[in-house]
């Protein structure tokens, strides 16, 4: 408005700027040389305005993240000591050592030929023993029942106490007369004493996951056709039109499935009883079962009855 008023202009013409004033959280990159150069530098190119990246800090406490196994740390360090300290005990122990009386060496042989004709597995020493001297014998000490192997046992049913993760989570064998409820208790105790980190690990996926369909909007610029499994999706569903998905805001959930090999066995003969029995129509197993075969046979089924229905309503000539 003042320039207008100097320069002769009527203040209505004046072309205002409009100016709004706020704080705005953008994401800026910075490429930099390892001599430590800045190569290029500006504002995130995606139409999220986030980065392309996804961290997962488990577990975050107090600005620290500490590994799942940091509990048993402790308990590995003294299982090491205590494997170095038995390797070191059977290593330094007396094994197979021969005490072998001077009065008892024979004539002609040195203790040296004594050494080597006791350690052959054929070997024969020929001497003629004095009344009253002790025979020579060999000394195997085993040193190693010093309380180790008791301690490591210890140390390592601590190391299950601590992390939860029994051996029927592992997969190993039960003790004989274990019951199978107990072996089955077992392992869900210790899937819930782990539940926070497999929530966590979903949790994770999700955001990886939500991270790529963003992505996956703004790199595809073409329309494109997507493979998809299963014949309930239409032309629409399975073309790929960059228009319409891009700058969509959207939710994405990961559950989890029981689509098992054992279940779908079992489901499966479930069907199959109730189709013996007349309780459900063919059509109705082939959609509610695990064939391989359902779709090729739902389709031919539904043809010979749409090809019968024109065959009835047809007129009579």
């Amino acid at each position: 408005m003042h320039e207008a008023r100097t320069s002769g202009q009527p203040e209505e013409t004046a072309q205002l700027i409009e100016t709004e004033w706020s704080i705005m959280q953008t994401w800026r990159y910075r490429f930099f040389s390892p001599l430590g150069d800045l190569l290029d530098e500006g504002e995130t190119p995606y139409w999220h305005g986030e980065h392309p990246y996804v961290f997962k800090l488990y577990p975050l406490i107090d600005g620290e993240v500490h590994a799942f196994v940091e509990d048993v740390i402790d308990q590995q360090r003294y299982i090491n000591r205590l494997i170095t300290m038995i390797d070191f005990i059977m290593g330094s122990s007396a094994k197979g050592v021969l005490l072998f009386p001077e009065d008892q060496i024979p004539d002609g042989m040195t203790i040296e030929d004594i050494a080597d004709e006791w350690t052959k597995y054929n070997g024969i020493i020929l001497f003629r023993p004095r009344p009253g001297s002790p025979m020579p014998q060999q000394i195997a000490v085993n040193a190693t029942q010093v309380g180790a192997y008791e301690m490591l046992s210890l140390q390592m049913r601590l190391f299950e106490d601590i992390s939860g993760v029994h051996g029927a989570m592992q997969g190993k064998a039960a003790q004989s007369g274990t019951p199978a409820s107990l072996y089955a208790q077992q392992i869900q105790y210790s899937s819930t004493n782990l539940l926070d980190l497999f929530e966590s690990f979903k949790t994770f996926r999700e955001d990886r996951d939500i991270k790529i369909m963003k992505t996956i909007q703004q790199f595809y610029s073409d329309n494109r056709y997507l493979n998809l499994a299963g014949n309930n999706y239409g032309k629409e569903i399975s073309t790929y039109t960059p228009e319409e998905v891009r700058n969509t805001e959207f939710d994405l959930s990961i559950a989890e499935t029981l689509s098992t090999p054992a279940l779908r066995m079992a489901s499966n003969e479930f069907l199959m009883e109730l189709f013996r029995s007349g309780k459900i129509s063919l059509e109705m197993l082939l959609q509610n079962g695990a064939f391989p075969f359902a779709d090729k046979l739902l389709q031919a089924i539904h043809q010979s009855q749409a090809e019968s229905t024109q065959q009835n309503t047809a007129p009579q000539i």
